[in-house]
């Protein structure tokens, strides 16, 4: 990227350890460094959809019925009655008008009417989630964040009536800290992708935390969740399901090399992400596989049930950076 002072400035720079550093000893331009970031990357990624629901504000308690509808709709019944729970549980819901909580109430009678939340076990350093289990669900208010201590994290978003994948997250990583940060409603939904174990912490443990590698972590999480939407508002102007997914693929590629130890002259890899997942990550699970037939038979990319496995790095990444210069006017445009 390119920076140019748009008026006269001062410029203070820094490496990331100066950062935090400098971070730590101002608490009030920490708060909002983070209070400012969340809300600008809340707002990239209510950009996605192409269409959103203006009659119901993001920020009201109505928008969590609104979602707990939108997942029964899509056939998603465990995560409707969840967020539907939390709507007739939650403590601002008493103070609004009455249609809304028989709404609620009606639709989870119809759904679900002996529905219960599920059951997590707590420890003296976290939480146990099974796989599967929602851990928290899009426009549910909260006052936690979550670090995975062991497992897997999906996190998720109703986008154009499906269900969308942000991310696979896993141990050491940081997720919910949006909501807290800027006093606002989950901005996506969190299931546990796997058995997992989870630390909970609040806006207070975060804010005045000590620690410099909990810090440095969020800093980077940041820059990497806009780094990601951004990513995704450009594939989702792409027309080419396969295209669609050979860039996300190397979006999950990046990251998991990135993650891992360096190993010389490493030829493959194998992804912990299934086709389902992969397609899911591009807005759809629509497509039938003569759509995505030159993804699947891609003699580079191995898919089994729970893993795709890249059998040359070298190739594809050559293959996808040919797709990213031939979209590379589409990618501009988006960023302009």
């Amino acid at each position: 990227d390119t920076l140019v002072a748009y008026t006269d400035c001062e410029v203070i720079k820094l490496t990331v350890d100066g950062f935090i550093d400098f971070m730590r000893s101002n608490s009030e331009v920490f708060k909002k460094f983070l209070s400012q970031n969340s809300e600008k990357l809340r707002t990239f990624l209510n950009n996605i959809e192409s269409y959103r629901d203006s009659s119901v504000d993001d920020n009201s308690p109505e928008a969590l019925f609104e979602i707990a509808r939108k997942y029964i709709d899509i056939g998603n019944k465990e995560i409707g009655c969840f967020a539907l729970k939390k709507y007739l549980t939650a403590k601002f819901q008493r103070e609004r008008n009455a249609k809304y909580v028989n709404k609620a109430e009606e639709l989870l009678n119809t759904t679900n009417s002996s529905y219960k939340f599920p059951e997590i076990e707590e420890f003296d350093d976290g939480f146990s989630y099974p796989k599967g289990t929602v851990i928290f669900v899009e426009n549910e208010p909260d006052d936690y964040f979550y670090i995975i201590s062991k497992g897997s994290v999906k996190i998720s978003k109703i986008v154009d009536g499906a269900d969308f994948v942000l991310e696979v997250i896993t141990e050491g990583e940081i997720f919910g800290e949006m909501a807290i940060l800027n006093g606002k409603l989950r901005s996506a939904t969190a299931i546990a992708n796997e058995d997992c174990k989870l630390l909970r912490l609040d806006k207070e443990s975060l804010i005045n935390n000590s620690n410099s590698a909990i810090l440095t972590k969020l800093f980077i999480l940041i820059a990497k969740r806009f780094w990601l939407a951004s990513q995704r508002f450009y594939i989702k102007q792409i027309d080419d399901p396969n295209v669609k997914m050979y860039l996300q693929l190397q979006i999950i590629l990046e990251e998991a090399l990135f993650k891992s130890p360096p190993i010389k002259n490493r030829e493959t890899i194998e992804l912990k992400i299934t086709l389902e997942q992969l397609q899911k990550m591009i807005g759809t699970v629509e497509y039938d596989r003569a759509d995505i037939k030159e993804f699947i038979t891609d003699p580079i990319i191995k898919i089994s049930g729970s893993t795709i496995t890249i059998n040359d790095i070298e190739d594809f990444e050559f293959k996808t950076g040919v797709i990213q210069k031939k979209y590379q006017r589409l990618l501009k445009e988006v960023y302009l």
